[in-house]
């Protein structure tokens, strides 16, 4: 070391002393303090709702310190927004594996069932945890106030959602929220002034753009709209902007821009439901060969859409097959009718909240006619407010046991449903 100059051996001593205290921290902590920076990036990251961004610097983290606590506890809340329950399962179990507190991960799981809509299981549980919120309140609020909407209990979601912006004012996601309960109400005059404030506050959120852009459409300011669209544009790629901007253009009367726009988001979407749906319905009066095709992917995307069936029967009409086109054409007028029926029994449900019997069989036509999404949170709906209805047990039930072999969870939901449904019988 005396060969080297005065200045270099100082430099010398220096980086041995870092190295040291690199052994020796590595030595008492391990590793898992090097992954404190990517665990407070993965933190901000679902602040600013980007689960799957959180998701990435997670990765990093185990990299470089394995499975943690708390790593493994930010997959299971990413994944919660993400709404992966199964993951949410998986991470929260190897919390428990590697000696996660059971006050944190039954915390998490009530988090997990409320916003997944089972509130007849945690709806109890919400006060408890907002008087003690750990500093979670937001999350907590959140997650009930997504349960109620997927509930369709409207009112309950308001209620929380004004408290919940009235405490955290330069928050633009209950605002965001509130948007999203007025236009599910069809309360656009309402909807777009919350959807206005929560992009006030925050000028990327595209989803929320996106739902004004929506709005504006439903509310026949076509202008608006197209204006609205061109920024969700700016900010995100996504197949509803070029379904958006397709139907605001032709709106407008702009037919070449809407085509060239739809066959720019098939190239990237091609499996969308909408834009292919969309192209068929554009291209029917003049080439029904090139609308067949867009109209018979959607189909078996979506195959008892009503719309998408009734365009279908009328393409096979205009190219001369009208006994192809005549099952699609009756299901459409079945399903129609059965909507139209559905939506007097909404209205009625808005004044009727508590009603189950209505619930229920708005949830049993959505789920033939409609999404199984929507029905399955109608008839979850029910549970909320009458645990033990036998019908609705029996429709989840028989949803659940079709699909029990694709995960564990719905396996395990199919059971639990079949339990309660014969519970009376046992």
């Amino acid at each position: 070391m005396k060969l080297l100059p005065k200045f270099l051996r100082r430099r010398w001593g220096s980086v041995l002393l870092v190295v040291a205290v690199v052994a020796c921290l590595l030595a008492f902590y391990g590793r898992t303090w090097l992954a404190a920076p990517t665990n407070y990036l993965a933190r901000s990251a679902i602040a600013q709702r980007r689960p799957e961004k959180a998701i990435a610097w997670i990765h990093w983290s185990e990299v470089i310190a394995g499975p943690t606590i708390e790593s493994e506890f930010l997959l299971a809340r990413a994944n919660r927004k993400l709404g992966r329950w199964e993951a949410v399962h998986e991470h929260l179990l190897r919390v428990r594996e590697l000696g996660g507190s059971e006050t944190t991960l039954q915390r998490e799981d009530w988090l997990a069932k409320a916003q997944s809509g089972q509130m007849f299981e945690v709806e109890r549980r919400r006060n408890q945890l907002l008087l003690d919120p750990q500093g979670d309140s937001e999350e907590i609020c959140e997650a009930y106030a997504q349960g109620y909407l997927l509930n369709r209990q409207f009112q309950e979601a308001i209620q929380l959602l004004e408290s919940w912006s009235a405490d955290y004012p330069g928050n633009p996601q209950p605002h965001y929220l509130m948007g999203m309960t007025y236009a599910e109400r069809s309360n656009l005059p309402l909807a777009i002034p919350s959807l206005q404030r929560a992009i006030e506050l925050d000028p990327g959120y595209f989803q929320a753009r996106l739902a004004l852009a929506n709005a504006w459409l439903d509310s026949r300011k076509v202008n608006e709209a197209l204006a609205e669209f061109q920024k969700c544009r700016e900010v995100g790629n996504d197949p509803e902007v070029d379904v958006g901007l397709a139907r605001s253009h032709l709106a407008l009367g702009a037919f070449e821009e809407t085509q060239r726009g739809l066959e720019a988001g098939i190239a990237r979407f091609p499996r969308n439901f909408k834009l292919q749906l969309e192209m068929g319905r554009l291209l029917m009066n003049d080439d029904p060969r090139s609308a067949l095709a867009h109209v018979e992917i959607a189909t078996s995307i979506a195959p008892r859409n009503s719309e998408a069936r009734y365009v279908l029967g009328q393409i096979f009409r205009r190219l001369g097959r009208k006994e192809e086109g005549q099952g699609h054409l009756e299901y459409a007028q079945l399903a129609n009718a059965e909507r139209a029926r559905m939506q007097k029994l909404m209205d009625s449900a808005i004044t009727d909240p508590s009603n189950v019997e209505l619930r229920y069989q708005i949830g049993v036509i959505q789920l033939k006619y409609g999404t199984e999404m929507e029905g399955i949170q109608w008839l979850n709906s029910v549970l909320s407010y009458d645990q033990e209805h036998q019908l609705a047990n029996a429709e989840l039930a028989a949803y659940y046991e079709s699909r029990s072999s694709e995960s564990a969870t719905f396996a395990e939901l199919a059971s639990r449903h079949r339990n309660a449904a014969t519970k009376e019988s046992d």
